[in-house]
């Protein structure tokens, strides 16, 4: 099996940004929606969703834990209902589900401790952070 590098995850994102992020600045014209490149942008988005759900190195079943924790970190409800409810109707139990929100909530909490760390660091370092300062 082929070890995955960061540079295979920024080749992912920048052929996604390639095939998604161009239409998104026609789809709206003269301040109206494109209907004709909405229906394009949604079958595409579609096609590749439904290929990329399918059983391949991990199952549908994972791959419906994982959008649940995607969804409920970067907290959308709809998303957060409907994977869910995908996850329940794989099989998941609800102590499951929620351990995966808990680890999402986790990694989440993670970043903006080490971003806030970061901050102060670059504050005390450009002498903007004075003893005494919170």
């Amino acid at each position: 099996m082929k070890k995955i590098t960061i540079n295979d995850m920024e080749t992912f994102q920048k052929e996604f940004e390639k095939n998604f992020l161009p239409g998104f600045c026609e789809l709206f014209q003269n301040g109206q929606l494109n209907t004709e490149v909405a229906d394009f942008l949604l079958t595409d988005y579609n096609e590749n969703y439904d290929d990329l759900f399918k059983n391949k190195e991990l199952s549908h079943k994972t791959k419906a834990l994982i959008a649940l924790a995607v969804a409920s970190a970067i907290y959308r409800p709809y998303c957060i209902e409907a994977y869910c409810n995908d996850a329940r109707e794989y099989g998941w139990r609800d102590e499951q589900i929620l351990e995966a929100m808990q680890v999402a909530a986790a990694i989440q909490c993670g970043f903006a401790s080490v971003h806030s760390v970061q901050k102060l660091n670059d504050f005390a370092g450009n002498g903007n952070l004075k003893k005494g300062d919170p």
